[in-house]
């Protein structure tokens, strides 16, 4: 998987979850410490995103890391 594909991935995993617990982008950001445009654009693929912040967004969402890199089946 190319890197262009895992940030896809992980932003449909956050869009899907996010989306699941029944929470919009400015919560899921405040909840998590970071900026709501950062998450959109986290949720689009247009950044990168450290570990750390994968982290946080993981536990507001209430999963492990990995499950953010999992590729769902369609």
């Amino acid at each position: 998987m190319t890197m262009s594909e895992t940030r896809d991935v992980l932003a449909q995993n956050i869009r899907r979850l996010r989306k699941i617990k029944g929470m919009q982008v400015n919560q899921l950001a405040e909840a998590s410490g970071l900026s709501r445009s950062f998450v959109g654009m986290v949720e689009h693929s247009k950044v990168n995103i450290s570990i750390d912040k994968i982290e946080a967004i993981a536990k507001v969402l209430g999963v492990e890391v990995y499950v953010l890199f999992v590729t769902q089946q369609k």
